[in-house]
């Protein structure tokens, strides 16, 4: 069964989204999502507290849960932060 998942997203990250030009998206696992599904992002403006009424909806094609702690240490990750790093074909 396809599922259509809504989740707020700040406009830094919606144009992104809405371009195409963001292929990753990170969010905390709390929820269920499979490859398939749709989720519809809708723009949240954090200093307004309130969405601005654009929405735009992408195909899930791929979701990997990770568990960030069995490869560094936490304070690594609380210090430095974590990269995602979206790759194309090989050279």
């Amino acid at each position: 069964m396809v599922n259509v998942i809504e989740k707020k997203v700040w406009p830094e990250f919606f144009e992104e989204l809405e371009s195409c030009e963001r292929g990753i998206e990170v969010r905390i696992n709390d929820f269920i999502v499979n490859p398939g599904d749709t989720i519809v992002f809708r723009e949240f403006n954090p200093v307004k507290d309130d969405y601005t009424g654009r929405k735009v909806s992408r195909v899930v094609q791929e979701v990997k849960k990770v568990d960030l702690t069995r490869f560094y240490k936490l304070e690594d990750i609380k210090d430095k932060g974590v990269l995602l790093i979206g790759l194309g074909d090989k050279k």
